[in-house]
């Protein structure tokens, strides 16, 4: 990626970021029905100031991932976030700060994309985002209560990999879902095969 371009590609949208242990970089594309603007950033620490910049003048961060002492950004103008909040980066987990947004009356805040560099810890950003009715984050894998709370009726699977531990995010969209993990190559039968059905991918990691 260069730093800070416009992205166009024609209706394309940029949703989500991956990058493998080999530096591979996985985009994940959405077909828009309207123009929608986009810029990217890749840079060797958070780009805060960029940040900023971007969303006084209408942006919101929208995708972001890290790895080997780089973070890649995208943001997006004219989204339905009004408020939208980034946490970090910070070496732990920022559990007590998404506990503080998810409580709050103001907004119904919820974790719409995070990512962790080993160097520099988490970077999680939250957002009013009202289709989203439930949320849970667990700060390891734990298959047993991913399983219970999937039994509950959420189905948006996030999760990341900070070499040591698993963080997951579950969402309540009101929607079916499905999620799948594979350690060596991506599905992409699987994901053909449910994209048939009607599902589209949500997250990347």
């Amino acid at each position: 990626f260069e730093n800070d371009p416009d992205w166009s590609l024609g209706g394309w949208s940029m949703a989500g970021l991956a990058i493998s242990s080999e530096k591979d970089i996985l985009v994940l594309l959405n077909k828009e029905t309207t123009n929608v603007v986009q810029q990217v950033m890749r840079s060797p620490s958070v780009p805060t100031e960029w940040i900023d910049k971007q969303r006084s003048n209408g942006y919101r961060v929208t995708a972001l991932a890290g790895l080997d002492n780089q973070w890649w950004v995208v943001t997006t103008r004219d989204t339905n976030f009004s408020t939208q909040v980034v946490l970090g980066p910070s070496q732990q987990w920022p559990m007590e700060e998404i506990r503080t947004q998810y409580a709050r009356g103001d907004a119904a805040m919820r974790i719409t994309t995070f990512a962790h560099v080993d160097s520099q810890g988490f970077v999680v950003v939250l957002a009013d985002v009202r289709n989203i009715k439930r949320q849970y984050a667990f700060n390891n894998w734990d298959q047993e209560a991913i399983s219970a709370r999937l039994k509950e009726g959420y189905r948006t699977v996030q999760a990341i990999y900070d070499g040591n531990n698993w963080y997951a995010v579950l969402s309540d969209t009101g929607s079916d879902g499905l999620y799948r993990y594979d350690e060596k190559l991506f599905p992409r039968d699987w994901v053909a095969e449910h994209g048939a059905n009607g599902y589209r991918l949500s997250w990347l990691f």
